[in-house]
């Protein structure tokens, strides 16, 4: 049995044929303040975490690797989670489809068959 590569070799066919859009979303000033303080939040317990490694060389010991885990865990989760404002669910030749939009912002359009 031949070995392939990643997900059976299929990437390389996705990477080349893969569809991509450009949107612009707007924010209000609240959302943006807040989606800036999620990104910042997640970046800076990302750099606690590489603290609490660093902290952990230094005193040669394990006790600090466990919270310095958690806290990259932590930090990247609340990064692409909360950081990220919508996302394309499906790209076809006219539309894309999206996801992550709220009921308050889809209301005005017309309705959209599913």
């Amino acid at each position: 049995m031949q070995r392939r590569g990643p997900a059976g070799g299929s990437w390389i066919p996705t990477l080349i044929v893969r569809k991509k859009a450009v949107i612009h979303v707007s924010l209000c000033e609240t959302h943006r303040r807040q989606r800036t303080l999620f990104i910042a939040g997640g970046w800076l317990l990302a750099l606690a975490a590489i603290a609490s490694f660093i902290v952990a060389g230094i005193q040669e010991s394990g006790v600090w690797v466990l919270p310095g885990l958690v806290l990259l865990v932590t930090g990247i989760a609340l990064g692409m989670t909360k950081g990220v404002l919508v996302a394309a669910r499906r790209i076809d030749d006219q539309f894309i489809h999206l996801r992550g939009c709220c009921p308050e912002f889809l209301q005005p359009l017309p309705p959209w068959p599913r």
